[in-house]
């Protein structure tokens, strides 16, 4: 009686080892009883039928073996074992560096699969860019209903609409204003003029000349002289995709000028959509190799990381998502794999 019991005991005990070792148990199946998380700027995958955090793991940090701290990342589980289809993931940086799985061409220009991870940015609304040519504007704001210099959310304006253009009641514009242009500090050409983002406006009346409206959200102090163009929102959620090899270039500058620029900061590089780059690659801000000679035997460290929120044709905007150290205008970023020397 006893050796059968005992042996009862020890095969319980090795499948339950082996289902803590190999966590292939790790199922998105069960229950449907979940926690998730609240949607905040990070990483995150949605987890799909028949994942489990030993792939996940595999699939986004090269390795099955981070799947622990893949679980201590995302507290709402209670158990690793069981995750549910539906669960939002979130992903943390290792090494600065996320893996993303390359679109293929088909892809490219389709819907991307709802399986593939993404960047929660809930400010991409308020982020500015840089264009080469400034944006015709449809309307500009002439003067506050109390003659408030510095307008606000609540406040009601009035904007006149430019030659040729209508600013219809019940539609939304995005109100905005341009910094003076930027050159590149070698050539000294035109980048492009800044376009900052203030806030959005709901048009309440439309009358020939004139158009009253009200301020739904500021971003920063609304002033007389500001544009209005067409408010088209966009997903807070940025799918991630491959970067383009081989690209290299510089960030230009902070969107608020800042001297020393760090993580979280939204900023801009001197490379565009006909460069290759689009919305949702990441790049490695990296430290140049300045000894000549053997450079191209030396390592080429990498520091930081940018995401690119938005793009323009010869410009891009971008969110340092990593640094490990402060970083100053001017400063290179290149594809994760681009040689000579190799990543550390």
């Amino acid at each position: 009686m006893f050796p059968v019991f005992f042996s009862m005991v020890v095969r319980v005990a090795v499948a339950a080892a082996v289902l803590f070792v190999f966590p292939a148990g790790l199922f998105a199946e069960g229950p449907n009883v979940q926690k998730t998380i609240p949607e905040e700027t990070g990483f995150y995958y949605t987890v799909q039928k028949g994942d489990t955090l030993w792939d996940i793991s595999r699939r986004f940090f090269d390795t099955p073996w981070q799947w622990p701290a893949l679980w201590e990342e995302n507290s709402q589980l209670p158990n690793p074992h069981w995750i549910y289809p539906g669960e939002r993931l979130r992903l943390y940086m290792k090494n600065g560096v996320l893996q993303v799985e390359k679109v293929g061409k088909a892809q490219e220009t389709a819907p991307v699969a709802k399986t593939a991870p993404y960047y929660s940015y809930p400010m991409i609304n308020q982020v500015g860019f840089i264009r080469k040519t400034p944006v015709t504007p449809y309307g500009v704001l002439i003067k506050s209903r109390n003659d408030k210099q510095l307008i606000s959310s609540g406040d009601v304006v009035f904007l006149r609409p430019e030659k040729g253009e209508e600013l219809l009641a019940g539609r939304q514009y995005v109100l905005y204003r341009i910094v003076s242009p930027f050159r590149d500090r070698r050539s000294f050409r035109t980048i492009g003029y800044q376009h900052n983002l203030v806030g959005i406006v709901e048009i309440l009346d439309q009358q020939p000349d004139l158009s009253i409206a009200k301020v739904i959200e500021a971003f920063k102090t609304i002033q007389v002289g500001d544009l209005a163009i067409p408010y088209h929102p966009r997903s807070t959620k940025i799918t991630l995709r491959k970067d383009k090899a081989g690209l290299e270039g510089r960030l230009i500058v902070a969107q608020e000028h800042q001297r020393l620029i760090g993580q979280d900061v939204v900023g801009f590089i001197d490379k565009g959509a006909r460069d290759g780059v689009q919305v949702g690659q990441s790049y490695a801000l990296y430290d140049p190799i300045k000894t000549k000679g053997d450079a191209g035997k030396l390592p080429i460290f990498n520091y930081g990381s940018i995401l690119v929120l938005k793009v323009e044709p010869t410009t891009a905007t971008v969110l340092i998502t990593h640094s490990d150290k402060e970083i100053a205008a001017g400063a290179p970023f290149r594809a994760a794999a681009t040689s000579p020397g190799h990543d550390i």
